[in-house]
C-alpha cells in the first residue's frame, strides 16, 4: 500500500501548473553535491524502544508526576469554630484552593 497521497496524475497536474516537466526540475538551483547527501543516521528502533528512550529523556525534566504544582491556586482563609466554648472562638486555617471557574489570576474572586 502506498502512503503517498498524490497520484501520478495529481503530480503531473501540479507540475504543469507551475511550468515544470519533472520533479527534478524543482531542484535545479541546488548544487548536485548537496541534493542527496550521505546521512549518518543511527540504526532504526522499534516503537517500544523509541518510547523508552523518550521516557528516559523526559525524566530529566521537572513534571507534575513527580513534583507538586500550585499553578492556578490561590491562598484562602477558612474560619473554623473551636469545639469547646472556653477556648478562643475561632481558629484560622490557611489552605490552597483551586480557582473557581471564571475567576482569573490577579482578579479578586467574589467569594473572598
Amino acid at each position: 500500500m502506498s502512503y503517498v497521497p498524490h497520484t501520478d496524475a495529481d503530480r503531473a497536474e501540479m507540475l504543469a501548473a507551475i511550468g515544470a516537466k519533472r520533479v527534478e526540475d524543482l531542484f535545479h538551483d541546488v548544487p548536485a553535491a548537496f541534493r542527496f547527501p550521505e546521512l549518518n543516521l543511527p540504526e532504526p528502533l522499534s516503537e517500544m524502544e523509541i518510547m523508552a528512550e523518550l521516557q528516559a529523556l523526559s525524566e530529566e525534566n521537572l513534571d507534575t508526576g513527580h513534583f507538586a504544582c500550585f499553578l492556578g491556586q490561590v491562598p484562602t482563609i477558612t474560619m473554623c469554630p473551636r469545639s469547646r466554648p472556653d477556648h478562643q472562638p475561632l481558629r484560622v486555617l490557611h489552605r490552597l484552593h483551586p480557582l473557581p471557574a471564571g475567576d482569573q489570576p490577579g482578579n479578586a474572586p467574589e467569594h473572598f
